[in-house]
């Protein structure tokens, strides 16, 4: 492990009015690994991110970015440093797909200045990556769901920054593209970025991700390894699901099978 986190994070809080989502979380997250954000509903997974890319300021606590508090930044600095795949986008205008991509490159474009062939590099490889460079000239509008997300996703690895995070990026994705997604964040996290992604597919977390966060009631209910933070009584406990938690020499990972049962 690197000996200075990326993001160190102490006390952190943060509420909507009255209503408190987030209390006390403390945790440190380095460059070189894929960290999983994992939890039920409304635990506060996603107010997390937003907090970590500077989205939403914390009613308490600290975050540090490479050891500089996270509001000593601009704008345009956090830009090219992190870059967040949210759950929804909306523009509000209708780009093309190239155009909507090109976007992750303005943190590194000049004002008044064009796009290099550098940039225009970077979003070609992007689009590529997420096989979609044949949608290049459609408009977002025109695309599925699914489609959408993809071109999202390659904004963000345009943006070429050290630090990325998804916010459930393959909910909307099928099997092939969801495992396409998560594959390069890995390989990202090998070649020394950091990756924290908030996934709701607990046997996906344990095949992908480094580091587990469990999160309940705006905590940190656990964390470590995925063989440590997904077990059965942590799953019981968690989402009050009854599971078997297992290894799996297909996927070479932990497997979670679950038993529904009616609480009524």
């Amino acid at each position: 492990m690197n000996e200075w986190p990326f993001f160190a994070v102490k006390n952190l809080g943060f509420a909507y009015g009255k209503t408190v989502v987030l209390r006390d979380i403390s945790c440190e997250l380095y460059p070189g690994h894929f960290y999983g954000i994992i939890g039920p509903n409304g635990c506060g997974k996603t107010t997390l991110l937003d907090l970590l890319a500077g989205c939403k300021k914390p009613a308490s606590g600290t975050i540090r970015v490479q050891g500089r508090p996270l509001a000593d930044y601009s704008k345009r600095e956090l830009a090219r440093q992190l870059a967040l795949v949210p759950q929804e986008f909306d523009i509000g205008f209708d780009f093309t797909v190239e155009e909507t991509v090109m976007m992750g490159r303005h943190p590194h474009i000049g004002r008044f200045q064009a796009p290099t062939a550098h940039d225009w590099n970077k979003a070609q490889a992007a689009m590529t990556a997420l096989g979609i460079e044949g949608l290049a000239a459609r408009p977002l509008s025109s695309l599925s769901g699914g489609q959408r997300q993809r071109a999202i996703v390659a904004r963000a690895l345009a943006q070429d920054t050290t630090a990325l995070f998804f916010d459930e990026a393959t909910s909307s994705l099928d099997v092939r593209h969801a495992l396409r997604i998560l594959n390069i964040a890995r390989n990202l996290a090998r070649q020394g970025r950091m990756i924290a992604a908030v996934i709701h597919n607990l046997n996906l977390a344990a095949a992908f991700c480094d580091y587990l966060f469990v999160m309940k009631d705006g905590r940190l209910f656990t964390q470590g390894e995925a063989a440590v933070a997904i077990t059965a009584e942590v799953i019981a406990e968690v989402f009050q699901t009854e599971a078997e938690v297992g290894w799996n020499g297909f996927s070479d990972s932990l497997q979670i099978n679950y038993r529904y049962f009616d609480a009524a």
